[in-house]
């Protein structure tokens, strides 16, 4: 059983995925029609080594809008804020590479949300709703201004979603990668082979995810979601750290629910939502597919779309310069030029 808290940073020696979990990896892989072509992505370029040493996300423990989170701050707080919402099944570790590179630049802030990551949480949290006023309750307390949301993968529908209930702190956002779009009401495939099976297949499915476990999931995760960044023993023991166990299983309530939510909470604002959003994709992402953004772009009355050649799931990861680049240049001033369409 896993504990409250899990400790803030893996210390050595460090818990790997073993010779059976990699295996049982190996055996979902083959059943992913999509891993073919990031085995051919991934051949066509030169790998990134992950960071073993974390000086830019340097998280701690700390209870903000009434619930414990692990969040981490960095850069002066006298700049734009730019706050990091972690993705799924990743923590705000993965951030590392482009904080260093933003972090003379902006006020970074990012947090494992409530239920992902290291911070505590069941099913209870484990709604967009809840993350989403979690996020409007946490930009109140710490007195955040003018934000620059990121959000990709599951929290692409949290930051869309606070926006939709309270914008007044919010100047903008950067999403990619995760859902917004209700998968019902469009022909268009939107969701590589994965997630769609989560979505669709139903408890069975899920429930089998959640007992693989995590080690299983993050080694899929690890073939299949990254083109160049190859993560390093430190992150991915914090990742083994934060879904062991219950955790894993507790974590499909957000897919058990978050096909309805997007369709009922989500994606009826896309329209109406005033504020500036870049929609940035993964070239290569199987995982949710570029279309999911195209469409994205599509419908926000306030948006651009870059897609990141030679990346995949996580294009932050598999290319942090142009990533950075991308953040800062759109922090200084390019999200006032997006004008509204219509």
């Amino acid at each position: 059983m896993q504990p409250e808290f899990a400790p803030v940073m893996p210390t050595a020696p460090y818990e790997h995925v073993g010779r059976l979990s990699r295996l049982m990896a190996l055996v979902t892989l083959a059943g992913v029609p999509e891993w073919r072509r990031v085995r051919r992505a991934q051949a066509a370029v030169t790998p990134v080594d992950g960071p073993q040493v974390f000086t830019a996300v340097a998280p701690t423990y700390r209870t903000v809008a009434g619930r414990t989170i692990r969040i981490a701050e960095a850069g002066d707080p006298a700049r734009p804020t730019v706050v990091f919402l972690s993705p799924f099944p990743l923590t705000i570790l993965t951030f590392e590479p482009v904080w260093r590179l933003l972090a003379d630049d902006v006020h970074l802030v990012g947090y494992d949300v409530p239920g992902l990551g290291k911070s505590p949480g069941g099913p209870e949290v484990m709604t967009y709703e809840f993350a989403a006023r979690h996020l409007l309750g946490l930009l109140d307390e710490l007195d955040l201004r003018d934000v620059h949301l990121v959000g990709h993968d599951i929290p692409s529908a949290i930051v869309l979603r606070a926006a939709a209930i309270d914008r007044s702190r919010i100047a903008s956002l950067v999403i990619g990668d995760g859902p917004g779009v209700d998968i019902d009401a469009t022909r268009l495939r939107l969701n590589g082979s994965l997630v769609h099976r989560l979505l669709t297949w139903g408890a069975p499915y899920r429930t089998f995810v959640g007992w693989a476990g995590a080690p299983v999931v993050l080694w899929v995760i690890k073939r299949l979601a990254f083109v160049r960044a190859q993560i390093s023993e430190v992150e991915l023991a914090d990742q083994i750290e934060g879904y062991r166990g219950r955790r894993l299983r507790s974590m499909m309530a957000w897919f058990a629910g978050g096909r309805e939510a997007v369709r009922t909470q989500v994606d009826p604002a896309l329209e109406r939502l005033d504020v500036p959003v870049h929609v940035v994709w993964g070239a290569d992402d199987v995982i949710v597919l570029e279309e999911m953004g195209r469409e994205l772009d599509r419908r926000l009355p306030r948006s651009c779309f870059t897609s990141i050649a030679r990346a995949g799931h996580a294009p932050w990861a598999d290319q942090p310069e142009i990533y950075a680049d991308l953040v800062r240049s759109w922090v200084a001033g390019a999200h006032g030029q997006v004008t509204p369409t219509g």
